[in-house]
C-alpha cells in the first residue's frame, strides 16, 4: 500500500495486493472475523527448532468496514487508531500491567483522549509517536503519505519498525460483537420510545438535577460508609447518576 488511507491521494487502497483474500475470508465468517488496517509495521524476529522468520506486528490498528453493496468503497470505521496489544506485549515482555499502563500513557501523550476537534491529525500523531518513543527500533523514516513498496516486507531481513501499511485478518471479540449489536439496536430506536428514561435524558442532554432526597431513612442491609450512603441518596434523587471508583470508595456524579 503506497499511502495510509487517511491521507489524501490514496484512492482504492482496498485493492492493495492480497487485500481481496483478507476481505473474502471476512465475508465468509463475519460473526468471528474482521479486517484491520495496520500502520506502521514492526517485524519481530522469531525462531524455533523448525522455523525461523518474522512476525508482522502493526503498531496501530484501524478497523475496516466492508461495504454491504458490491462496488461500494471500503472505509475505516474511525480516524482514531487503536494500539496493537500484541505489539505492546512484545515490548513489555508479557507483563499485563505494563501493557495496559503503556497503552494508557501513549493515549494521553498523543492526545487520543482529547475531544474530536482537538485530536491531532495522522501525520502529527505519527510525528509525536516517533518523538516520544525514540527508543523503539525504527528502521525507516515514518511518513504515512509515502509508504515504500520496495523492498517488500517478505524480503526484509532486519527486525524493526517500517513505514508500511498492511491489511490483515483478525478475530472479532465476542464482547465487541455483543456491544455492536446492542449499539445498533439502540440506534434503531426512535426518540419517543426513550422519553422518560435515563438513557433518553442522557442522549438529549436533559439529565437535569432531579428532585431532592425525601429524607426517609435508608435501610442498610450492610453498614455503609459516608461515600456509599451519598451514592444511594443521589441515585434516589437525581435523574442520572454515575458512580465511579473502587468498591468502598464510590464517588457519585450527576
Amino acid at each position: 500500500m503506497r499511502a495510509h488511507p487517511l491521507i489524501a491521494g490514496s484512492p482504492d487502497w482496498w485493492n492493495a495486493p492480497g487485500a481481496a483474500t483478507v476481505f473474502s475470508k471476512v465475508k465468509e465468517d463475519r460473526a468471528n472475523l474482521t479486517a484491520w488496517l495496520g500502520y506502521p509495521v514492526r517485524l519481530r524476529q522469531h525462531q524455533t527448532p523448525r522455523w525461523r522468520g518474522f512476525f508482522v506486528e502493526p503498531v496501530m490498528l484501524w478497523p475496516i468496514e466492508l461495504p454491504e453493496t458490491p462496488g461500494d468503497p471500503y472505509r475505516l470505521l474511525d480516524d482514531l487508531p487503536q494500539f496493537n496489544f500484541a505489539f505492546l506485549k512484545s515490548l513489555a515482555m508479557g507483563d499485563p500491567n505494563s501493557i495496559l499502563d503503556e497503552a494508557l500513557r501513549l493515549a494521553e501523550e498523543l492526545g487520543l483522549n482529547l475531544p474530536g476537534e482537538d485530536r491531532p491529525e495522522l501525520d502529527e500523531l505519527i510525528g509525536r509517536l516517533v518523538s516520544i518513543r525514540a527508543d523503539w527500533d525504527w528502521r525507516e523514516e515514518i511518513h504515512p503519505e509515502a509508504c515504500p513498496e520496495s523492498p517488500a516486507l517478505a524480503e526484509i531481513t532486519e527486525p524493526g519498525i517500517y513505514n508500511r501499511a498492511v491489511i490483515l485478518l483478525g478475530k472479532r471479540s465476542p464482547y465487541t460483537l455483543g456491544l455492536e449489536s446492542e449499539l445498533k439496536m439502540l440506534g434503531d430506536k426512535v426518540e419517543r420510545t426513550l422519553e422518560g428514561t435515563a438513557l433518553g435524558r442522557w442522549l438529549t442532554g436533559a439529565v437535569g438535577g432531579g428532585g431532592a432526597f425525601d429524607g426517609q431513612p435508608l435501610i442498610e442491609v450492610l453498614p455503609m460508609n459516608q461515600e456509599q450512603r451519598l451514592a444511594v441518596m443521589t441515585s434516589l434523587s437525581a435523574n442520572h447518576t454515575v458512580i465511579t471508583g473502587p468498591r468502598g470508595r464510590e464517588n457519585p456524579k450527576w
